[in-house]
């Protein structure tokens, strides 16, 4: 059925419940997906969001490939679903959407331990060439 349709029925209907692989499809792959939202987002702070451990090379915002698992793996323990998808990135998105305008920061790594949030985000300032890597935002200057 059509989803718009669906959404419309007053009745709650037990569906299966989704895997974790589909899951991270889901934050992946479809055209309005949260992953390419992000991207935009940080985009117009000249930070790029992507999800490849090689990023770390170029001027981006990354997420290891585990830390979309883990993110996934929050929705399935939560029982959320996709539609808690977004709520878990906004956690763990919040502060650097904050930090990064104004600053120096060219590159935020999400790791895994970061989106299970045992750590901050990784911070990389300056042009590759001239990286300084931290583990919290720099303050304002003053």
């Amino acid at each position: 059925m059509i989803p718009e349709f669906v959404g419309r029925f007053p009745v709650l209907v037990p569906f299966h419940s989704l895997s974790e692989d589909m899951l991270v499809q889901i934050l992946t792959e479809p055209r309005n997906a949260l992953v390419p939202q992000y991207q935009t987002l940080f985009g117009m702070d000249k930070v790029e969001l992507t999800f490849a451990p090689e990023a770390l090379r170029a001027v981006e915002l990354t997420f290891a490939p585990e830390a979309l698992r883990a993110i996934a793996h929050q929705a399935m323990e939560r029982k959320t679903g996709a539609r808690g998808l977004r709520a878990i990135m906004e956690t763990i998105l919040l502060e650097p959407m904050f930090e990064i305008p104004g600053s120096d920061v060219a590159t935020v790594h999400i790791s895994n331990e970061a989106a299970m949030g045992h750590c901050a985000p990784l911070y990389i300032r300056g042009r590759p060439a001239e990286r300084v890597f931290y583990d919290e935002p720099s303050p304002p200057d003053q």
